[in-house]
């Protein structure tokens, strides 16, 4: 057994009082309502007042009035705790002296249950020697700190705090954080201190409002703090101005987003490859260019969207090779087939970004649609080619007609004499025949120039309102004739068929022309297809045709299943004199014919072919709103009248001028000769009696043929005019050479043509 310890010592009555007096720290203690009832004597050497001055008095009077209201709650949650409950936790806040001076304290609230009632007990600690140190502490930190009791009332706040928000700190002591927290971000606020009370630490990005209203962004992180008893007193916080970081971020954020609009803008993307990590970043017009969604993030090289056309994707591997390899920047187009299965046209530029040892670290690049560039700059090419294509049928249709006044007077007085000299009755056989071929010569040679002229769309046209099947069918027997047995002719035309102005004469040379052509396409025999229908010619179309204007047409359609036509020589078959036949088997203007006679007819004749397999032409000619006549049965004319009518002849060309005149004298009628407009002057003033009839050619020297006749008509208004020209009439309308109501002969012309225009004109009827 142990011994037993010393007897205990009853202590004296006075101890208590004796503890109370020797303790270091300031004690008041008071009754429920807060009145002072016992002070020791270091609460009167702390706050300055003496015991008679605090007994009976408002314990609040210890403490500034901003603190006033929680401590209250303090003593009174604690007035009314459990018996069990030996001590209370020590609350942090502000004592202040008899001077007013205020200093940092902490205050233990300890309940003390008596017969009369709970009363509280107060030690309260001066801490301002460890908070002078806490001070020059957090005064020289570059953050601000900020601690707030458990309701957010600000406890302390250092100078860095304080400057950052525009305050003195002790203007910031006892104010609610929410006094500076700006009003779009209290919700925020709200919601953190609530969590702080849970224990929770966190991060917050807060915007608050200085005192001169401007605004100051922050990071604020704040830890939560607890007394002794585990109840949630308050937070210490450390704030971090961040507002020009805000502001960078905003900056880059909106340059971002202009970046994103100019790419959306100009459908460029940008791409980045790293070579090391092997990442590939897409922005988000990138994605959009392939047809994809964007999505944040990289992609592993090896799993990116392969959308390039099989056909390009080698030639774009082998490019991005070398220029890694290399280290030379590139640039390239490729096809890209996007997820619905459009295809479009993809511009690319990049080049490597070298690290510190020369290596390649990084591929940088972009990319940018050129899809309707490069549809426009197709369009272009082919208006300009349309374009070079127009001025040369235009010169050529020039020298046409340029050759056609020459070329026709000379074949007028061959043809024209040689009819004559056939037409003497002593001429011997052999002769004949040898006159009978010089005269095909010259009408084969004039053939050519109609082709020509054609071609040049010079031809004088007579438009007629005109179904295009009584044309087909008008010409089927001649077709029959034409094509070979081995060649089975098919006609497929619409019941329904719309009207077209044109010249019957010339639609049948279309016709025949391109008959003939796809004949020789088939010397092994095949199928010829003549078809007709209503098409309408949209806008999409006339765009991929420049010469064409949306509408309604007529389409007469020639179908073969011979040779076809190589592709490079489809740019050409429309040219003159352009032929792929043998010497001798095609003079290349039967297409070139085609084409003019069209284009002067207001239509448009496109071409498919494939070697092979044989070729189409369409030839569209615009529909008419009126409803043709039925086909017209011509009457045939008998021989031709003479007459008695005085003619003053005027022509330039002496072969011209002698058949003329021999072809009217030969008819009974008085001739004037004349080989310039001078001399035709001069037999007006020679010759007073009547002059029924001015015949001139229209372009002469010294005067034209209108010129001349308006003088004439002013001085013999009875004078009828007939116009002789080896240029086409429209052209000589067209540019104002000629009146539409003139009456016109057109050259080379026959003696039996020349005499029956003369009798027109003068009034009479032919036969």
């Amino acid at each position: 057994m142990s011994e037993p310890g010393p007897e205990p010592r009853e202590l004296p009555p006075d101890i208590g009082d004796l503890a109370m007096e020797s303790m270091p720290d300031a004690l008041v203690v008071t009754d429920q309502t807060g009145r002072i009832l016992r002070v020791n004597a270091k609460t009167e050497l702390l706050f300055g007042y003496s015991r008679e001055q605090l007994l009976g008095q408002s314990v609040e009077m210890l403490i500034p009035a901003r603190f006033r209201q929680g401590h209250a709650a303090d003593r009174n949650r604690f007035s009314r705790a459990p018996r069990h409950r030996p001590m209370g936790a020590g609350l942090e806040l502000f004592g202040i002296d008899s001077r007013g001076v205020e200093f940092p304290v902490e205050i233990s609230l300890t309940p003390i249950v008596t017969a009369e009632g709970t009363l509280v007990s107060s030690v309260i600690r001066d801490v301002s020697e460890g908070e002078a140190s806490y001070r020059t502490i957090v005064s020289t930190v570059r953050e601000g700190i900020w601690i707030t009791d458990r309701d957010g009332v600000t406890t302390f706040a250092n100078a860095r705090l304080a400057d950052l928000l525009g305050y003195e700190p002790t203007q910031m002591l006892g104010r609610s954080v929410f006094d500076f927290v700006d009003p779009k971000d209290r919700h925020v606020v709200e919601q953190a201190l609530a969590r702080r009370r849970q224990g929770i630490d966190e991060q917050l990005d807060v915007r608050f409002r200085r005192a001169n209203g401007s605004e100051v962004c922050a990071l604020v992180n704040a830890t939560p703090r607890f007394d002794r008893d585990g109840e949630y007193a308050g937070a210490l916080a450390a704030v971090t101005d961040i507002t020009a970081r805000r502001q960078d971020e905003d900056r880059l954020r909106m340059s971002q987003a202009r970046l994103e609009q100019a790419e959306r803008l100009a459908h460029v993307g940008h791409w980045s490859w790293d070579l090391v990590t092997d990442q590939l970043e897409w922005s988000d017009e990138h994605f959009r260019i392939f047809g994809l969604e964007p999505q944040p993030g990289t992609i592993p090289w090896n799993e990116r969207p392969d959308q390039i056309h099989r056909d390009d994707r080698a030639a774009v591997d082998a490019l991005l090779e070398r220029s890694v390899r290399t280290g030379t920047s590139f640039q390239t187009e490729f096809r890209i087939v996007r997820p619905d299965r459009s295809i479009r046209i993809v511009e690319a530029k990049g080049a490597p970004e070298m690290g510190p040892n020369g290596a390649p670290i990084r591929v940088t690049g972009t990319s940018q649609d050129v899809t309707e560039r490069k549809q426009a700059e197709e369009g272009l090419r082919r208006s300009e080619e349309m374009l070079r294509q127009t001025q040369k049928m235009e010169a050529i249709g020039n020298l046409a007609g340029g050759v056609a006044h020459d070329f026709n007077n000379l074949l007028t007085a061959m043809v024209g004499f040689g009819e004559l000299v056939l037409a003497d009755s002593s001429l011997a056989d052999q002769h004949r025949k040898y006159v009978s071929e010089i005269v095909a010569a010259g009408e084969r040679a004039a053939s050519v120039t109609r082709q020509l002229l054609a071609f040049g769309r010079r031809q004088v046209l007579h438009p007629e309102v005109l179904n295009i099947n009584d044309i087909v069918m008008g010409v089927d027997s001649l077709l029959g004739r034409l094509i070979a047995e081995n060649v089975e002719m098919r006609m497929d035309l619409a019941t329904d068929l719309g009207s077209a102005d044109a010249d019957p004469g010339q639609i049948e040379e279309v016709i025949l022309n391109l008959a003939v052509n796809a004949r020789d396409a088939m010397p092994d025999g095949g199928v010829l297809t003549i078809g007709t229908s209503n098409v309408e010619l949209d806008e999409a179309y006339a765009a991929d045709h420049g010469d064409v204007v949306p509408g309604s047409y007529v389409l007469l359609s020639v179908t073969d299943t011979g040779t076809g036509i190589a592709p490079d020589h489809l740019p050409d078959i429309f040219e003159p004199f352009f032929t792929t036949k043998e010497q001798g088997k095609g003079t290349g203007m039967g297409l070139a014919t085609v084409h003019g006679i069209v284009k002067q007819t207001g239509g448009h004749v496109s071409v498919d072919s494939e070697v092979g397999r044989g070729t189409t032409f369409r030839v569209y000619l615009p529909r008419s709103n009126a409803r043709a006549a039925p086909a017209a049965i011509s009457a045939a004319r008998g021989d031709a009248i003479g007459g008695a009518a005085t003619v003053l002849l005027v022509e330039d060309e002496h072969g011209v001028r002698s058949l003329a005149r021999a072809v009217l004298e030969g008819g009974g009628y008085t001739v004037l000769e004349a080989a310039c407009p001078s001399e035709a002057l001069e037999a007006l003033r020679s010759h007073p009696e009547t002059i029924d009839l001015l015949l001139t050619d229209v372009v002469m020297p010294e005067m034209s043929g209108p010129a001349l006749a308006a003088r004439l008509t002013a001085l013999r208004p009875e004078t009828k005019v007939l116009f002789m020209s080896g240029y086409p009439g429209d052209s000589l309308q067209r540019e104002g050479v000629l009146n539409a109501q003139a009456a016109y002969l057109a050259k080379p012309f026959t003696p039996r043509a020349l005499a029956d225009k003369v009798r027109e004109t003068l009034g009479r009827t032919v036969g």
